[in-house]
């Protein structure tokens, strides 16, 4: 499935393929599909989050839960290299807290999740919901995506859009991840990011037009994008991405070098 953001411009649709587009449209009522805003966080299932709070019990006062804190016994380990499977198993179900370290000199798979602007238009992609990603082709640096300091944090983890409860996919697809990070959102976004090979096979008949579409076309609401963050791919290097993570004994560092 190609979701990549690329520079490259291919020719322009002829006139019989737009004309065949407008016909295709107009019969599958696919207008406003075609309008695209980015997702929210609440918007996404996911299967990680945060829990820093869950089960922490009242000890009284404005500052009584600083008492238990206090109590924790946390230690720091050494770095440890791993893959994302082996991490996913063994890590993330004791995990409490993530954050990401950024390297603002490398570039990175950082990917937002884009829907229609419309809840009630018809999906147009294959994988029967109205849900899709990005990214750029050569990665993106954190300042891209609004990412400023050292470290961010995951407020949520989320599988690709086509693993979705109720999504139906039958094609070949690399497995992944979104990290959903705070204050992550596309600085660069100058495109609806519809890619045709991700759209049902009416539409592909008609690529170039969709493509040519695509450009034309901004996504909506950048300001409330809360549903991006990075990927990490089974298709790609991940380049040792460092997450530091925060457990009931202590803290520590894994990088992730491959998917498995």
């Amino acid at each position: 499935m190609n979701d990549i953001l690329t520079e490259k411009q291919t020719g322009g649709p002829s006139d019989g393929s737009i004309e065949q587009a407008e016909k295709i449209v107009s019969q599958m009522d696919l207008r406003r599909s075609l309008e695209r805003r980015f997702a929210r966080f609440e918007e996404v299932p996911k299967i990680w989050v945060p829990q820093e709070n869950k089960g922490a019990k009242s000890t009284g006062g404005v500052f009584g839960h600083l008492k238990a804190q206090g109590k924790q016994a946390h230690t720091e380990a050494p770095e440890k290299r791993c893959t994302w499977k082996w991490f996913a198993k063994e890590v993330l179900p004791e995990a409490i807290g993530i954050d990401v370290e950024l390297c603002h000199y490398f570039r990175s798979n950082f990917s937002a999740l884009v829907t229609s602007a419309h809840d009630d238009s018809p999906c147009i992609f294959q994988w029967k919901n109205n849900f899709s990603h990005y990214l750029y082709h050569g990665g993106s640096t954190p300042d891209d995506w609004n990412l400023h300091e050292n470290t961010a944090k995951v407020t949520g983890i989320s599988l690709p859009v086509h693993k979705w409860e109720g999504a139906i996919y039958n094609g070949n697809n690399s497995d992944s991840v979104l990290l959903i990070l705070e204050g992550c959102r596309d600085l660069r976004s100058n495109s609806l990011a519809i890619f045709p090979g991700t759209l049902i096979p009416e539409l592909r008949t008609v690529r170039k037009v969709i493509e040519s579409y695509s450009r034309s076309k901004k996504i909506e609401g950048d300001e409330q994008a809360t549903a991006c963050g990075l990927m990490i791919s089974q298709s790609s290097q991940n380049a040792g991405t460092k997450l530091i993570v925060t457990t009931k004994t202590g803290v520590a560092i894994f990088s992730i070098d491959l998917w498995e």
